[in-house]
């Protein structure tokens, strides 16, 4: 289901769901709609979500392929089966898979491949290890530490066909300017044995250069061996399950003034280009107000922020707590949750250990 044209060209292949297992499966009602802008043929009435979401799912039609192929733009499926009546804190266990192919005969094909494995264990995909978990993130000047656990290296895989049941291999870092990617690779560390390259394995990843006060997103992933028995290749986690966020800047308690930056603030200025201002709920709503952003910087490590309008009424308190970063972000919203008006603001910041205070000015401009 794929316009043709576009940047990303004219998609070929093709892509399908099967049901794998679940309970009396031949006995239940399957409905199978593909639809353009969550046009899926049924009357939604004005009603609430769920009841509308269970119209479609008990409508009891499958799409034809020729009706499906032809579905382009903002297409969405629903694959629903049932009805099945569960006891409060019951369960059923029911598998599918989403199949692909380079065409509709091979689609068919690999959707046998997908009963064959599923149906035979012994023959089924082991898994890759689990994500390592992120254990640290210290923001220095122009860089970004990285430091993770050794978790995934005590996995044990008992689907491989080789018998290499504890077949961790090693790790990978990635890195994006977005969070919905792309993400590059920019490290890798594996064992030092048959396979790979034999860096050796690192649980700690310096990314140098990076532009302070910018959001930049990592993932630290795990990898497996390959499996020469089962012909497989690697096998990787995804990079989602290890996602985060990191800033680089000066670190707290530098000991210079501090300062608010961009100052001025200008309204005209479209700050989301080189990624100063983040979107909160992009793709969604957009930019909103509430995604402007300036920031107070060469802060110590324990501070208090007081914003004053001209005639000294308090706009907004910040209390900045973090030994590692020193600074702090305000998105001009007031502290009666109102965006704050064009204007020339005093700022105090107030030392909690030392109780020194220093005092600036910034313009705002809208």
């Amino acid at each position: 289901a794929d316009a043709p044209g576009g940047e990303d060209g004219t998609a070929e292949s093709v892509m399908g769901w099967t049901i794998l297992s679940a309970p009396d499966i031949d006995t239940k009602v399957i409905t199978f709609k593909a639809a353009r802008d969550w046009d899926y043929g049924v009357d939604e009435e004005e009603e609430r979500p769920d009841e509308y979401a269970y119209k479609v799912m008990t409508v009891g039609e499958i799409d034809p392929p020729e009706e499906t192929r032809n579905k382009v733009g903002d297409v969405q499926w629903v694959l629903a089966f049932g009805p099945y009546t569960l006891r409060p804190d019951s369960m059923i266990v029911a598998a599918y898979a989403m199949v692909g192919g380079e065409n509709e005969l091979d689609l068919y094909d690999n959707v046998d491949y997908a009963h064959y494995y599923y149906n035979d264990r012994r023959l089924a995909f082991s898994p890759p290890p689990p994500p390592p978990k992120i254990t640290e993130i210290v923001p220095d000047n122009h860089k970004i530490t990285l430091k993770w656990d050794d978790s995934p290296e005590y996995f044990e895989d008992t689907l491989r066909a080789d018998s290499i049941f504890m077949d961790f291999e090693g790790y990978r870092v990635y890195k994006s300017r977005s969070k919905d990617g792309p993400y590059t690779l920019i490290a890798d560390f594996d064992k030092v044995d048959w396979y790979g390259r034999n860096t050796g394995l690192q649980h700690e990843y310096v990314d140098s250069g990076l532009v302070n006060c910018i959001h930049y997103y990592y993932a630290v992933t795990s990898y497996d061996l390959p499996d020469t028995v089962q012909n497989t290749g690697p096998k990787e986690c995804g990079i989602l399950a290890s996602l985060v966020e990191a800033m680089p800047g000066f670190a707290a308690g530098r000991g210079e003034r501090v300062a608010v930056v961009p100052n001025p603030y200008r309204g005209d200025v479209d700050y989301t280009k080189h990624g100063w201002e983040v979107p909160t709920y992009a793709p969604t709503a957009g930019w909103t107000e509430r995604d402007r952003k300036i920031q107070f910087i060469n802060l110590s490590a324990h501070c208090t922020i007081r914003v004053y309008t001209l005639t000294g009424d308090l706009v907004k308190t910040i209390e900045h707590n973090d030994s590692l970063k020193g600074w702090e972000d305000w998105n001009l919203i007031s502290r009666v949750n109102q965006a704050i008006s064009s204007g020339i603001y005093i700022f105090s910041v107030e030392d909690q250990n030392t109780g020194d205070i220093q005092l600036g000015k910034f313009v705002v401009i809208k």
